[in-house]
């Protein structure tokens, strides 16, 4: 078992090497300072076989799109001096690989003893990168959106119910352990109640106060924060309860310093929860509007329940919606999402 993953370590770092190298930059598509992150967009040319060729006798060439991460600064003496230096990469190291994207390290000169030791950037490689790739790496628009439940069920709610199953082949790679198995933290695996946490690729796995990792839900019924009410009130406390524990357990670090929450509009629509050291705040993900915290999730179920329990028991609660269900949810949404067209059009309606 262990040769056959060396084995698949070597062949995802020759893969990612060679596609690598026949990349062909295209432009810039956005770049931000503050976080110290570039996405290219470029193209690399593949046969009919789906293997990367040479430049001899291709096939059309497929979009690519390279996120590139300045890693953590060292203070060790020296490094910051070196880092300027207008040079290649000379060297990758494969850190993971899922379906489209690849996940790497890099250096700019490997000779160097200093920088053998810290690598100069993270790299994420996404082959073949779809139109809908380009569209959310790509600079956009931000505007603000109200959600009614009006609109979840006449534009939200068609839209995530023609998404192609193979758009989440990545995610169930992992649940079924195909990827990243060697990486899993906590695992119940129950079909209706089980979940799973492990790393999120964004995080290094060494520095504690960037730690972020993902809880992903086994049961494919939940979609997103929409669909939750007082049934998923036990699947909601195990996780804040397992996830706690078992990050103080493999990481030191308490629950108090975890800051658990749900997106909305989520990236994916198979309902998973971030977990992130509460002094993690160089991301855009915990904006207000976007993320909801796992306790308040819990504590607005637990009080519908209270409401619930309250009422005449001849109320037939299965034909009443849940809070989440007839919440109107207010967030930004950008330009380039799919979303965008259909909700904002319908918001000036709305005033």
């Amino acid at each position: 078992m262990e040769t056959d993953q060396n084995n698949n370590n070597n062949n995802n770092r020759d893969r990612v090497q060679e596609l690598f190298r026949l990349f062909k930059f295209e432009k810039v598509i956005n770049e931000d300072p503050s976080h110290h992150t570039v996405n290219l967009l470029g193209t690399i040319e593949v046969a009919k076989d789906g293997q990367t060729v040479n430049e001899e006798g291709v096939q059309p060439s497929k979009q690519a799109i390279v996120i590139i991460n300045k890693t953590h600064f060292t203070n060790q003496q020296g490094f910051l001096e070196r880092i300027n230096s207008p040079e290649q990469i000379q060297r990758i190291t494969t850190i993971g690989a899922n379906d489209v994207y690849q996940w790497s390290l890099a250096w700019l000169n490997p000779s160097r003893q200093l920088l053998e030791q810290v690598p100069d950037f993270k790299m994420t490689m996404i082959f073949p990168a779809t139109q809908v790739h380009i569209q959310k790496y790509s600079k956009q628009i931000n505007k603000i959106i109200r959600e009614t439940p009006e609109l979840y069920q006449r534009v939200v709610l068609p839209y995530i119910q023609n998404i192609p199953p193979t758009r989440l082949s990545w995610l169930y790679n992992i649940l079924d352990h195909v990827t990243e198995s060697e990486k899993i933290v906590y695992e119940d695996p129950s079909e209706t109640e089980g979940f799973m946490i492990i790393p999120d690729l964004k995080w290094d796995q060494t520095t504690l106060s960037s730690l972020y990792l993902l809880c992903i839900v086994r049961s494919r019924e939940i979609r997103s924060i929409r669909d939750l009410d007082p049934s998923h009130l036990s699947l909601l406390k195990a996780i804040r309860s397992k996830a706690s524990a078992s990050i103080e357990e493999k990481y030191n670090v308490s629950k108090r310093e975890l800051r658990m929450f749900v997106h909305y509009q989520p990236s994916y629509y198979h309902f998973h929860v971030h977990i992130t050291h509460v002094n993690h705040l160089g991301f855009q993900g915990i904006t207000v509007g976007q993320a909801h915290l796992l306790d308040e999730i819990i504590d607005n179920l637990e009080l519908e329940l209270l409401h619930q329990n309250q009422q005449s028991p001849d109320i037939d609660r299965r034909s009443s919606s849940s809070f989440y269900q007839s919440k109107t949810f207010t967030y930004a949404l950008g330009s380039n999402h799919d979303l965008f067209d259909g909700l904002w059009s319908r918001q000036e309606t709305m005033e």
